[in-house]
């Protein structure tokens, strides 16, 4: 996964490279410089939709512990 800007405009938008599809981020450069600024986590509950979770067991304290899954990426495909 990549974050990129795409430099053929004077707005700077932000995409995401996610298995070689471009997906828009709906962010500007500074809109999302801003974000990561302010400790939005950019590269994961921003970049997907949330998914399935299922529990499992911690292989070494053998509690419980819930995987949170992630679903299809966030946007619209990029040009």
């Amino acid at each position: 996964m990549w974050s990129c800007l795409d430099g053929r405009s004077n707005d700077g938008p932000v995409v995401n490279a996610i298995e070689g599809v471009f997906f828009n981020t709906g962010r500007g450069l500074a809109s999302w410089l801003r974000a990561w600024l302010d400790g939005v986590d950019l590269g994961g509950d921003a970049m997907f939709e949330p998914g399935p979770s299922r529990t499992m067991t911690n292989p070494f304290t053998k509690k419980p512990i819930v995987m949170k899954g992630r679903g299809k990426p966030t946007g619209e495909p990029w040009p």
